[in-house]
């Protein structure tokens, strides 16, 4: 049995939402390489190593903020399209409430307190939301007729 998709409108708003990712992932990778300038750790390393001190502690803790979302990107990207074959609406709120927890995320752990990245837990709402979402419509597929 063949299943078309038929793209509304309301769709906008989703792709509205992934493309906001790729603006977020632009500013988590300026974030970097300005945190690279200011506690000297060039290019090609990851990580600063225990040599640079504290410095490379701050720096480190930038780094990880956008390591941990580009690990996490992928499953995103999967969780909004999925979400959003029933709900496009919905899946594109929680896809931007997703984002912007990336974002407070970065801040409170680029501020070299890895406690501190804790201010972005919100967008964990949203991934949830989007499994949820993505379980429904995987549901609703397999058993249409």
């Amino acid at each position: 049995m063949a299943i078309s998709i038929t793209l509304e409108p309301a769709h906008a708003a989703v792709c509205f939402a992934l493309f906001s990712s790729v603006l977020v992932d632009t500013w988590l990778g300026n974030v970097v390489s300005a945190a690279r300038k200011k506690y000297d750790v060039p290019l090609p390393y990851l990580y600063a190593d225990a040599s640079h001190g504290e410095k490379g502690r701050q720096f480190n803790c930038v780094q990880r903020g956008h390591q941990n979302t580009v690990e996490k990107y992928p499953t995103y990207i999967i969780l909004q399209v999925l979400s959003a074959f029933e709900y496009p609406l919905v899946s594109a709120g929680l896809g931007l409430l997703y984002q912007a927890g990336r974002v407070f995320y970065m801040r409170g752990y680029s501020q070299g307190d890895p406690k501190k990245r804790s201010y972005g837990f919100f967008g964990y709402l949203g991934s949830l939301g989007m499994i949820v979402l993505s379980v429904k419509s995987i549901y609703t597929i397999a058993t249409s007729a």
